[in-house]
């Protein structure tokens, strides 16, 4: 696992992915191997591979398989599929537990995705409303702000109503002066 970790760091990926491949093979296998795995053909570009490694796990441990599934499928243009495996996992996330306190919170990840593809599925409004629901769970979702903002699916009232209802930590208060930043360059309102 060691080796393994640190391929990866060095983005030796098919060397660790072979290493990976080793142990997943091991009848004393463990989910998190799986995981792995399926991550390291993520890197790779090969989503429909790392798809069927996630698979051979029967019950996901955790949300983070399921992210993993859903961005595969994203990739794939499998759209009804990526739908489907996000919401079957409503059923395990309950939205009021506490937010992952280190990096981006995984729900908020998901409903990205979500928004992702009722983008390509040309449904803005659907994709405005999951990418909304990103930014608000976790404000360090910074790429669902950038394609609300960028994509100009708000109107300049939507945008100051969606800034008002985030939450920034003291020690975000540089990111919420650069969100603000992004959006006032629409507002004629301001002198």
């Amino acid at each position: 696992r060691a080796l393994i970790k640190d391929a990866s760091e060095k983005n030796i990926l098919s060397t660790a992915a072979f290493f990976a491949e080793k142990l997943v093979c091991m009848p004393e296998r463990h989910p998190s191997d799986v995981y792995t795995l399926g991550r390291l053909y993520f890197q790779q570009r090969m989503y429909r591979r790392a798809h069927l490694t996630l698979q051979q796990v029967k019950e996901w441990p955790d949300l983070r398989f399921r992210l993993l599934a859903a961005q595969c499928l994203l990739e794939c243009k499998s759209f009804d599929q990526c739908l489907a495996v996000l919401e079957a996992g409503e059923e395990e996330m309950d939205v009021d537990v506490q937010k992952d306190e280190t990096g981006v919170d995984t729900v908020a990840a998901m409903w990205l995705i979500k928004g992702k593809v009722f983008d390509f599925q040309q449904n803005r409004m659907k994709a405005a409303y999951w990418y909304q629901e990103c930014v608000k769970r976790d404000v360090h979702c910074f790429e669902a702000f950038e394609l609300l903002i960028d994509n100009h699916m708000l109107t300049a009232q939507q945008e100051r109503e969606l800034l008002s209802s985030l939450s920034f930590k003291e020690e975000d208060a540089w990111l919420q002066v650069f969100y603000h930043s992004r959006v006032k360059k629409y507002d004629l309102s301001v002198s």
